[in-house]
């Protein structure tokens, strides 16, 4: 479907009345509450005089020559408000305009506005039972408080993933000297991890995640054959795992392998890394025969980029 991603006209602002009310939960077999329901003082949070405050932003989807969908923000108190100067998100979409996609990239706009703007942090409450749960999960945010019925999840805006420059390589040591500890290794940069030092040579693609200018993760893609490849280097500092940030590097990484026309991904790992395997599962890696000489590795997998 064609649609486009744009920031809301002033005249449009009324509209969030429909998406506050299309923004409500309801699940299967519940009868729908009246329209009414948005003049409830905990729903015109989100919309009453929208568009007065520095922190009201708002994108809208546009498809068929029609405003499909909204996506916003402000710095309210909300369900899931988390601090003063962290704005909390609302996203809604008509029905017929789901599953296109269209979710997903008001989502990924808003952030990178968000991003432009200097905050640091954003947050969102979601029902447990509601579907945008892992959409959310998807795009970066991440559980940081619950109850019996809903989450509270953040997104972290201070962090970037950029492909390696050789000007990063005291940088990725210091990483690496701290993060390979942390499963049961140790970095020998003049040995068996020498690799490193050739990074160009080595690696069809290398990037770094940082955070407040220190590196907190990498991933990389190293060239089996014309048709195949291998995830490498996939490292995060345990105080930033269960944030999403995994999830990104490896999308990252699977990005640039299905953008060079490879068919497969392997992988090699060791059991005892759980959180890592479970992440691999969880995106599409299966069980294979080992493929390579690792004498410690002790799980193989592999991903087909065609889809089949």
């Amino acid at each position: 479907m064609n649609y486009t991603i744009r920031k809301v006209r002033e005249n449009e602002y009324n509209l969030l009345d429909d998406f506050i009310y299309e923004a409500i939960f309801i699940p299967e077999g519940v009868t729908p509450p009246p329209k009414s329901i948005i003049n409830q003082p905990d729903l015109q949070v989100y919309i009453k005089d929208f568009g007065r405050e520095k922190d009201d932003i708002c994108f809208v989807a546009e498809a068929e020559n029609k405003v499909v969908g909204a996506v916003w923000v402000r710095d309210m108190e909300d369900y899931g408000h988390i601090a003063d100067g962290v704005p909390s998100f609302a996203i809604s979409l008509y029905k017929e305009y789901r599953n296109y996609g269209i979710g997903t990239a008001m989502m990924k706009t808003m952030l990178a506005e968000l991003k432009n703007r200097g905050y640091e942090k954003a947050s969102l409450a979601v029902q447990k039972a509601n579907y945008a749960v892992k959409m959310y999960k998807k795009v970066g945010f991440y559980v940081v408080d619950e109850n019996y019925e809903e989450y509270i999840m953040v997104c972290d805006l201070k962090t970037d993933i950029v492909e390696y420059d050789n000007e990063y390589f005291p940088e990725l040591v210091e990483f690496l000297e701290k993060c390979l500890p942390e499963s049961g290794r140790a970095l020998d940069i003049d040995g068996r991890h020498s690799f490193y030092k050739d990074i160009e040579s080595n690696f069809k693609g290398f990037w770094c995640m940082f955070r407040n200018k220190k590196i907190i993760g990498a991933v990389a893609v190293h060239e089996l054959s014309e048709s195949d490849c291998e995830l490498k280097s996939l490292y995060l500092l345990e105080k930033y795992h269960c944030r999403g940030y995994g999830r990104k590097l490896l999308d990252t990484a699977i990005g640039f392998a299905k953008k060079y026309g490879y068919k497969k991904m392997y992988l090699d790992s060791l059991s005892t890394s759980t959180r890592a395997v479970a992440l691999y599962r969880k995106n599409g890696f299966v069980d294979t025969e080992k493929y390579n000489d690792s004498v410690r590795s002790d799980v193989f997998m592999v991903l087909n980029l065609k889809g089949e």
